[in-house]
């Protein structure tokens, strides 16, 4: 999109914003989309996207000669994670979910889908971020799934009596988007969101996906940060523009340590239903 058509877009939208009362305007943007300053609209660099690279090319390589250059890959053959050091931390973690007998499947029926959201409500509390309400989820499930455009990967272990991990991917065009990743904190061990990436890069390369993108990643989420980079990841700083410009913004807030500690604290301890109400009601004030 030109310099010149991204300023008629966003115009016409602050015209809307403007006859909404009390609503503000918020779009999310790869890059600053103005090169010149528009009154009362404001642009910031936000957060940053972590995506994988994915070949072009498929199977280039007889399959002896591809193992001993890019190590195994059972369906791209040239797909590989970084230097060699790297692409054995992706690996190890790998097979150690692989050597606990781990299994991941597509989810086919909302009772699995509602198993996955307890999950997914419990890692959103060990983070301190309010859940996104299940009618969401529901809604992509009933809507986009049907079409190939949402889908979910569990993990489960080899009794196969519940579901310790998953992934929601929504793939489109070129790229898969991994939205949503949850695990419990006592299967960490199991390295299910490992196998779960995993699953989903080999899959989408098997589709012909260019891009496979972990999404935006906080700047107070090392720990996230740090999980993303080692899958070989282009970094990629994200924007926002806001109409009309607030003090505050949704973008990393600064907090004392004090006060962070307080609330994640305060936020533990809420019943997990407690925290799907709160988020729901959080997200529709948004």
């Amino acid at each position: 999109m030109t310099p010149e058509a991204s300023l008629v877009l966003l115009r016409a939208a602050m015209t809307i914003a403007e006859k909404t009362r009390r609503r503000t305007l918020q779009i999310k943007a790869l890059g600053p989309q103005l090169h010149s300053p528009v009154d009362r609209l404001v642009q910031r660099p936000w957060r940053t996207s972590f995506a994988v690279t994915l070949p072009e090319e498929r199977r280039k390589f007889g399959e002896e000669e591809c193992f001993q250059k890019f190590g195994p890959c059972e369906t791209c053959r040239v797909l590989r994670f970084g230097n060699c050091a790297n692409h054995r931390k992706v690996a190890w973690a790998v097979k150690k979910a692989r050597s606990l007998e781990t299994i991941v499947t597509e989810a086919q029926s909302q009772t699995e889908l509602q198993e996955w959201y307890e999950i997914y409500l419990e890692t959103m509390r060990r983070n301190c971020v309010p859940p996104r309400p299940y009618r969401l989820f529901e809604a992509f499930w009933e809507l986009l799934r049907p079409h190939g455009y949402m889908r979910l990967l569990v993990a489960r272990p080899p009794t196969l009596d519940r579901i310790i991990g998953g992934s929601v991917l929504f793939p489109y065009k070129d790229k898969t988007f991994a939205g949503f990743a949850a695990c419990r904190k006592k299967d960490f061990p199991s390295h299910p969101n490992d196998l779960l990436h995993w699953v989903g890069i080999h899959d989408a390369c098997r589709r012909g996906c260019h891009t496979y993108d972990f999404g935006e990643t906080p700047g107070d989420a090392p720990d996230l940060a740090r999980f993303k980079r080692k899958w070989n990841c282009t970094e990629t700083r994200l924007w926002r523009c806001y109409y009309p410009l607030e003090e505050t913004s949704d973008s990393d807030v600064d907090m004392s340590l004090f006060a962070k500690k307080l609330v994640a604290r305060l936020w533990g301890l809420l019943p997990l239903r407690g925290t799907a109400v709160l988020g729901d009601w959080i997200y529709s004030c948004l």
